[in-house]
């Protein structure tokens, strides 16, 4: 579940990280095929505590990685430059 406050998941373990507590974001993309035409995104987001790994092809993906770039901006996170080109391939700015 994601609300105002946190993102939570629950499922045969459960973690939360608050949005105010988020310390790193990335968003790595799985190739299937060489020409990298096929294949799915991974957003991953840690606090001190917990780590939550997400898969595009859970039902509102996109609406989280908004959420996620918008909180690390504002944040003034850190951002590796895969994460960074792939939130530009979603055309997200975190804005």
């Amino acid at each position: 579940s994601v609300d105002d406050e946190a993102i939570t998941l629950t499922s045969f373990r459960s973690a939360r990280v608050a949005w105010t507590d988020l310390a790193r974001m990335t968003l790595a993309y799985y190739a299937v095929k060489r020409d990298k035409t096929e294949g799915w995104m991974e957003l991953t987001l840690k606090d001190a505590k917990s780590t939550i790994k997400l898969d595009s092809r859970l039902e509102g993906f996109l609406v989280i990685v908004i959420r996620a770039a918008r909180v690390a901006r504002e944040q003034r996170l850190p951002l590796n430059q895969i994460t960074l080109s792939n939130l530009k391939a979603l055309n997200i700015t975190g804005e």
